[in-house]
């Protein structure tokens, strides 16, 4: 899914840079124009009905097989190749929970 939000986020970049260019530098204002009711379509879509237009897109291009199903797969792992699980943080000997962030939790400092 993550993957798919990615690809969603840069289309959404790559029309308001079409869009820009466009308008500025070739002062192609109507083209521009149509770029940005697209995304203003995509984004209200986005918001008020949770339907990701990016997202149907990134799903049909892996049904054509432009996409391979391994990206999905990678986006799955939270953790990056390779990359060590975090120790637990500890106190003078003791261990605690640990917050996310590696700090040990608010309910760990109150003991």
């Amino acid at each position: 899914m993550q993957a798919a939000k990615r690809f969603a986020q840069a289309m959404g970049a790559t029309i308001t840079t079409a869009a820009a260019t466009a308008a500025l530098g070739f002062t192609a204002h109507g083209l521009a124009d149509g770029l940005l009711a697209t995304l203003l379509l995509a984004a209200g879509l986005e918001s008020i009905l949770a339907f990701c237009v990016g997202c149907q897109i990134f799903k049909l291009l892996m049904r054509a097989g432009l996409v391979p199903v391994e990206v999905c797969a990678e986006c799955a792992d939270i953790r990056a190749p390779g990359q060590a699980r975090r120790r637990p943080a500890s106190s003078h000997g003791r261990s605690s929970p640990a917050a996310p962030s590696g700090r040990p939790s608010p309910a760990a400092l109150s003991r």
